[in-house]
């Protein structure tokens, strides 16, 4: 069995999926004593493979996909072979890493289980986001309230299982929160995405290349529109600049950050991710925005 901490030296998590889907304590340690206890340093295998290892911890697809999502975006996995889903996929997992990883959500869901016994239904959760310049010392920043941007935004999105609102002025093609983006609807998730100028080459090709990527059926779940006007004279009149995400009318992201590479990894971007009464606020004015916006035919012509 595992000791009763992380190991010195080990990197702290970027991303809290495992603990804040699953949420129960012994769960969490039951899946944290399995990997300190393998003999393996890299643990290979499908998804499904590794939960029929697990056989005595009962959890769901959710939590599944969850927890291979942890793995994944705090660097303890590699997902080798891409199958119907991630947990058909396959993995090389490091064990130490993953079980450092495990450790660490294992803290914070004993954190997240206290503060449900002491939450209102009606808390609002606020975590600030950051992407900040490498050359800066941010050591004294970090904290349970500071995360960073980029993964934390990448978590929102693999964590969908029915809606998403996206409104983003600016992305760059081969971004990996843009794949991200596209496999919403493969899933089945509902993706509203309010942008401007998809006249220019780039948005153009971007969103073409996501909308051909669809089958017929997933295209129906895909829908673009514009907020982008110009006055007789060629001036901006208004255009879409809000950065937000909002899933499942649960969890919203409101901030800075573009998706383009400068402000998901070089840029000082800030934001806030929240849960709580505010999240239907945020999603009533990007529906209205939405609804008053211009609809995109796809593909672009």
């Amino acid at each position: 069995m595992g000791s009763d901490h992380a190991k010195d030296g080990a990197s702290a998590c970027e991303d809290f999926s495992i603990a804040e889907v699953l949420r129960d304590t012994d769960r969490v340690a039951s899946f944290w004593e399995w990997f300190a206890d393998q003999s393996v340093d890299v643990w290979v295998g499908k998804g499904t493979e590794l939960f029929e290892s697990l056989d005595d911890v009962q959890v769901d697809s959710t939590e599944q996909e969850a927890f291979l999502i942890g793995l994944l975006l705090n660097d303890a996995a590699t997902r080798t072979t891409s199958g119907s889903s991630l947990r058909h996929s396959e993995y090389q997992i490091r064990v130490e890493q993953a079980t450092d990883v495990l450790y660490q959500q294992l803290v914070a869901t004993r954190v997240l289980e206290q503060r449900a016994r002491t939450d209102g239904e009606d808390e609002t959760v606020v975590e600030i986001l950051a992407t900040v310049p490498a050359k800066f010392d941010t050591s004294r920043l970090s904290g349970p309230r500071i995360g960073p941007l980029a993964p934390r935004l990448r978590s929102m999105l693999l964590e969908a299982k029915q809606s998403v609102r996206i409104a983003n002025p600016y992305f760059d093609a081969g971004q990996r929160i843009l794949r991200d983006v596209v496999a919403l609807p493969r899933k089945g998730v509902e993706t509203r995405l309010l942008t401007r100028e998809t006249d220019h080459a780039e948005h153009r090709t971007v969103l073409n290349e996501m909308y051909h990527s669809l089958s017929t059926d997933q295209r129906y779940l895909f829908n673009v529109r514009e907020l982008y006007e110009l006055d007789d004279a060629g001036y901006q009149t208004t255009a879409t600049h809000a950065k937000i995400v909002v899933v499942d009318d649960t969890v919203a992201y409101v901030g800075s950050a573009n998706f383009t590479a400068t402000s998901l990894t070089s840029n000082f971007e800030l934001g806030v991710k929240l849960r709580g009464p505010p999240v239907k606020d945020v999603a009533a004015v990007f529906d209205e925005v939405y609804r008053c916006s211009r609809r995109v035919k796809m593909p672009i012509g």
